[in-house]
């Protein structure tokens, strides 16, 4: 048994890293026209869906920034990125986090 606090230390900790980086971008649509959210997250695992690369890069931007202030560190190589573009599966565009390169899925 540990203690309970610790949990919600933890989970206020990562809501104050993700709140900045939810303002930086809308979701996608979906086909009924109402918009998901653009960040999801459980624990430490955190989701990132936009409709566009540009917004994306806006979003990993701002994680970098609170996570740096709070002298958290991402490892990218445990990081993975899956970009559509035209409904085929692109590895040609760069998503970074702390200057580190995220790997592609495919």
């Amino acid at each position: 048994t540990g203690c309970t606090i610790s949990v919600i230390l933890f989970v206020a900790a990562m809501n104050m890293l993700i709140k900045p980086a939810v303002s930086q971008s809308r979701g996608p649509r979906t086909n009924s026209g109402a918009r998901q959210p653009p960040l999801k997250a459980f624990m430490d695992d955190l989701t990132i869906a936009t409709e566009s690369v540009l917004s994306a890069r806006w979003m990993l931007r701002s994680l970098d920034k609170t996570a740096t202030w709070a002298r958290m560190k991402f490892k990218a190589r445990k990081c993975r990125k899956l970009v559509i573009q035209k409904g085929r599966v692109s590895d040609r565009l760069e998503l970074k986090v702390q200057g580190e390169s995220i790997p592609s899925i495919t």
